[in-house]
C-alpha cells in the first residue's frame, strides 16, 4: 500500500510535465517518420536494409525506451535536490518501496511508448502480427534496465549531470544496441 501511494505521487509528478511526456513518446515517432522517408527516397536495391520498416520499428522502440532512464534519473535527482528524499527517510518506506515507487509509474509509459511506436509503424506499412504484441511485452525487461540505470544515476549524480549522462550517453548507447542507427 505504501508503495502504491508513493508510486501515485511519482505518477502525478511525471504527468505534470507534459513536455517531457510528449518528447518521450513523440521523438521516437518523429525519428521513425524521418527514417521511413529516407528509406522511400532510396532506390530499391541500394542502401542498407536497416531503413525498412520491419527492421526499423523494433530498433526505434528500444531506442525510445532509453529515454526512460532520463525520466527516472531526473525524477529522483530532483527529489534529492529539493530534500524530498530526506523527508521520505522519516517515513516507514523500505528500500524496496522506494525502488518500486519510482519504477511502477514508468512501466505504463514504456508500454504506451512501444504501442504508439508500433501503431505508427503499422501506418507506415508494417504488417500486423501477433508478434507485435509479444514485442511490446519483450520490451518490458529492456525498459526495466533503462529505468534501473536511471535510478542509479539519479541517486549518484546531481540534476545537471544526470541530463548529460542519461540524456546523451545512455541514449547514444541505446541507439547503438537497438540497431536503429546504421553501423556502416
Amino acid at each position: 500500500m505504501r508503495t502504491l501511494i508513493f508510486a501515485s505521487r511519482n505518477t502525478k509528478e511525471i504527468t505534470r510535465d507534459l513536455l517531457t511526456l510528449l518528447f518521450g513518446i513523440g521523438f521516437p515517432i518523429v525519428l521513425l517518420l524521418l527514417l521511413s522517408a529516407i528509406n522511400k527516397s532510396i532506390p530499391e536495391g541500394y542502401g542498407p536494409s536497416l531503413f525498412k520498416i520491419e527492421s526499423l520499428a523494433p530498433g526505434i522502440t528500444v531506442f525510445g525506451l532509453s529515454f526512460l532512464s532520463l525520466f527516472s534519473s531526473m525524477l529522483i535527482a530532483k527529489d534529492r535536490t529539493t530534500s524530498f528524499v530526506l523527508r521520505l527517510f522519516t517515513s516507514p518506506l523500505t528500500p524496496a518501496n522506494f525502488i518500486l515507487g519510482y519504477t511502477l509509474p514508468l512501466i505504463p509509459m514504456a508500454l504506451l511508448q512501444s504501442a504508439v511506436c508500433y501503431a505508427c509503424a503499422l501506418i507506415l506499412g508494417l504488417e500486423f502480427s501477433v508478434n507485435l504484441l509479444v514485442a511490446i511485452v519483450v520490451n518490458i525487461p529492456i525498459a526495466l534496465v533503462f529505468i534501473a540505470l536511471g535510478l542509479l544515476f539519479g541517486s549518484v549524480l546531481n540534476e545537471k549531470a544526470v541530463g548529460g549522462v542519461c540524456g546523451a550517453l545512455l541514449t547514444n548507447f541505446g541507439s547503438r544496441i537497438s540497431g536503429s542507427i546504421p553501423q556502416w
